[in-house]
């Protein structure tokens, strides 16, 4: 069933790109603000993201699947305790964006993420933590002359990231990213 839904998506995919009026792929890398929501004395922890992105537009909206590797966490600031939390994603957006002019893009969508590694103090905590992450993103960016952009995104954890105990520990994470265009075929 599930090999059935991946062909759907990409015949979908494929119908899409077919009747976009632009396609480009390219690189992006910033800066990430995470937290982990439900952590006493928690604050942010400062990593960062890099990855490649592709765009189909079609007219005015388009189609933005993303994947980037994107180093996340938290810290906990209890007095004397200072400890922080490692993780690290694949992550996998799939955005609708809508450009209401040629210059600005707002986005947003579902995104996928796969858990690369994850540490505290106390070493590897990996098998603590569940393999995938959903969460949902919203954001805007502004596309420059020669393939310049500017990006920035709320990315608000939908499920749970710990796999033992009643916690609902969330990812959640301000990113800023810069990115260039590679390659930009159409208008």
């Amino acid at each position: 069933m599930k090999k059935l839904g991946v062909l759907a998506a990409l015949c979908l995919l494929v119908v899409f790109c077919s009747n976009a009026q632009g396609v480009g792929v390219g690189i992006k890398g910033g800066l990430n603000m995470s937290t982990l929501s439900d952590i006493e004395n928690s604050a942010t922890k400062t990593g960062f993201h890099f990855g490649a992105y592709m765009r189909i537009k079609l007219g005015g909206i388009g189609l933005q699947p993303e994947a980037y590797y994107s180093a996340q966490g938290s810290k906990i600031d209890a007095g004397t305790i200072k400890e922080s939390i490692d993780t690290k994603y694949l992550n996998i957006p799939v955005l609708l964006r809508f450009n209401p002019v040629p210059v600005l893009n707002f986005h947003l969508g579902p995104q996928f993420g796969v858990l690369m590694g994850a540490e505290d103090a106390d070493g590897d905590i990996k098998n603590q933590l569940k393999s995938s992450d959903l969460s949902a993103v919203v954001g805007a960016g502004i596309d420059l002359p020669f393939g310049l952009n500017f990006t920035v995104r709320y990315v608000k954890g939908l499920s749970k990231v710990n796999d033992a105990g009643t916690n609902s520990n969330k990812n959640n994470t301000f990113q800023i990213s810069v990115g260039y265009d590679l390659v930009k075929l159409g208008k």
